[in-house]
Order: structure tokens, then sequence, then C-alpha cells
């Protein structure tokens, strides 16, 4: 916004920007566009040099487009700028962000490293979410790697619609406002919920409770039925009440993790620490959004130092997973040979058998005692052995039938 002799203007609209500069025999300079809403015409000493989108006077004729970009300026003594601009697409209108004029090469190396950290970020998210959809793949029980997976996911593609939107021009072919655009705010709306479960699924019971998460999951998925049926003007005035939420909804987090880490829940001390400094980023961000501070974006930043921590961590319960697997086989080993030493040393005949009668094992004492060798009566039925009137102990083995005949056990 900006004062007229009408009053205040307001982000609807069209308008001309010009500015004088007088840079004498200054080196090669160039202009450094950041942000615009949502298009503009440049022109140098009434050289036109850059288009992005179409500004018209009218919304029918007016085309948006957003496409940050460094534009070299001519050599003259005098630089006279003149901008046509228009927006009838979003809440902001114009330039939101300061225009910088500046040397060329130092522009250009900033834009350049700009671009190399947001691909770095991208990359590095995108592998660890493919890391957690193979972890929740081979154990699909345990739901928060597949929580993390998707919020890694959304972060990255909303750093990749925003800032210098390199990877957009690369993936998505030219005129794709209203795609980048709706992605950039679902990848907002859908990433708060997707935190909450995924900080739940971690500490169950009272810290994250299942009606908190309904809450939140209903209201940012109305935010998510604007953007997909409104025109974008219309779904960027509620932004704030969402930012407002999703504060909420990081102080309910961090209240919750507190209360895990005072009652000693494992892993709570290292979520606590570092959910501290993705919060206090995403407070910078939406603060940034807002145009109340002038620093920048920095929740992809906190994001990736928050993912490898929360990776260790889940690498550790894993760890303590595995390592509580290993005593359990080890017990089992122990408590097999105990069994073992029991049946098979003991000098009475052990049998297991199934429902029907079959035999499934037998102790060595029914070689002993009633001439069968184990291996060679499994599968058998009881009642076939003691009628068989080959072995000795004959009469020892009627006996037992006789005990034991009216059990079920022995019927054919």
């Amino acid at each position: 916004d900006f004062d007229t002799p009408e009053g205040k203007a307001g982000g609807r609209g069209y308008a001309t920007y010009r500015l004088r500069v007088l840079p004498g025999q200054a080196p090669p300079l160039a202009l450094r566009v950041l942000h615009f809403a949502t298009n503009y015409s440049l022109y140098v000493n009434g050289q036109h040099l850059r288009t992005e989108g179409r500004p018209a006077a009218t919304p029918e004729d007016a085309r948006p487009d957003r496409r940050p970009l460094v534009i070299d300026m001519p050599a003259a003594e005098t630089l006279d700028i003149v901008i046509h601009v228009s927006n009838y697409h979003h809440r902001n209108g114009g330039f939101p962000r300061s225009l910088i004029l500046g040397q060329k090469e130092a522009l250009h190396a900033m834009r350049l490293n700009q671009i190399m950290l947001e691909v770095f970020l991208c990359g590095g998210l995108a592998m660890m979410c493919l890391y957690h959809f193979a972890l929740f793949a081979l154990r699909p029980q345990d739901k928060s790697p597949l929580y993390f997976a998707l919020f890694c996911l959304l972060v990255t593609v909303r750093t990749a619609v925003l800032g210098e939107r390199v990877l957009v021009d690369l993936l998505l072919p030219e005129d794709t406002f209203w795609l980048s655009h709706r992605l950039e705010y679902l990848s907002f709306y859908l990433s708060a919920p997707r935190f909450f479960a995924y900080a739940r699924s971690l500490f169950p019971g009272p810290y994250f409770p299942a009606k908190s998460l309904q809450g939140f999951s209903i209201f940012f998925a109305a935010g998510c039925a604007g953007v997909l049926i409104l025109p974008s003007f219309y779904y960027t005035q509620g932004v704030l009440l969402f930012q407002g939420v999703t504060i909420l909804l990081g102080l309910h987090v961090l209240a919750s993790g507190v209360y895990a880490a005072l009652h000693r829940q494992r892993g709570s001390r290292v979520f606590l620490a570092t959910f501290l400094l993705l919060f206090l980023a995403a407070i910078n961000d939406i603060l940034y959004s807002r145009m109340i501070l002038q620093t920048g974006f920095f929740l992809a930043l906190a994001l990736f130092l928050f993912v490898f921590t929360q990776a260790f961590l889940l690498s550790r319960l894993y760890a303590d997973a595995f390592r509580r697997v290993e005593e359990l086989a080890v017990d089992l080993s122990n408590s097999e040979r105990k069994y073992r030493h029991l049946v098979e040393d003991s000098g009475e005949v052990i049998l297991s058998l199934a429902e029907d009668g079959t035999v499934l094992s037998a102790n060595q004492a029914m070689k002993r005692i009633l001439g069968y060798k184990p291996e060679r009566i499994q599968g058998r039925k009881l009642g076939e052995l003691l009628y068989e009137q080959s072995h000795s102990n004959l009469f020892l083995a009627r006996h037992i039938f006789e005990q034991k005949k009216g059990d079920d056990i022995f019927r054919n």
C-alpha cells in the first residue's frame, strides 16, 4: 500500500513507479527483483527491458506471473526507471519487497548463492522424505516415519515454489501461476496438521490428544478447500487467520513437548530443543510474509536442521527396538535351552500333541521306556503307537492306554 491523493491505495488495481538514478561513472549495474504481485513491465531510459506476466488496467486483460530475477541495467550516466504494475490475483500489490539496485556481479552472485542454497535444501529434504517413506514401507505399523515423510515432502514443495523458484521453472511449463501459487498455500495448510500428527505418533497418550489433532485437521482442511475452489485474490485474504492458528498449534506442541520432557518421555528433550528452533523460524517466516520483518524465509533451513535431529531420534528409537529384539532373542534362546534340558534329560516320557492326538515331538525317554525313536513317531496318532505289536514294553503301553482310553486325543 502507498499514499495517493485519494487516500491509501490497496493491493488491487494498477499503477506506475518511476525513479531517476544518477550513477555517474559507476560500474555496471543491475536490478534485483525479489517479489512482486502480480505482474510488471520495466523500462529504462525508454527501452523495454523485462515483462513478467501482463500488466493491464482490467482483470480480464491482466495475466499474473512470479519469477524473481536480476535485470542488467544499460550503461548510462542517468537511469530513468519506469515500471508499470497491476494486480488482480493477490491480497498485496506492487512490490512488497524492496527492489535492489547494485553492482551487476554482486547481485548475480547473490542470486546464484540463493539458488544453490534452495536446491541443496530441496534435495536434502527430498532424500529424507524418501528415506522415511522407506522406513514406513518396511514397518507400516509405525506411523511416525510416514507423517514425518509427508511433512518433509510438503516443506520441500513450499521451498521450491518460494524464493528463486528455479525448480518450478525447470519442472513446470510456462504460465503456471495458478498451480505454483496454490501449491504454496496448500503445502502450508497441509503441513501444520501433519507435523502435529508426527509429534503425536512419537509421544502418544496425554501429550498430544486426538481431539486437538482432529480440530486442527478440520480447520486446515477448510483452508485447503478454499484454495482449491476460490480465486487467488480471495483465498489469500484469509491467510492471516491460518497463520495465527499455526502459531497456536506451535504453542500447543511446545507446551506438550515441555510436559513430555518433565515426565521424562524418551526422546522428548531432543524433540523439544529442535522444535523450538523450528517454531521460531516459522514465526519469522510469518512476520516476514506480513512485511513486519525484513529478514527472509528461514523455515526450510531450520527444518533441514530439524530433519537431521529427528532422523537421529527415529534412528535411536529403531536402534532401541532392535536392541530389545536381540535381548528377547537371547532370552528365548536361553529359555529354549532350559526347556530342552528339562525335557530331554527327564526320566519320564514327555510328548507334545496336537488337538487330534498327533504327536508333534517326544523326548529320548520314549525310546528307553516304550522302544520308539522320537523322530519315528512324529506325525502319527498316539493311539496307533500304543497298539503296535512289534515292540517291547507292550504291557506298559496298554496300561497307559487303559488309563487314558476315555481321552479324545486317542480317537482316530
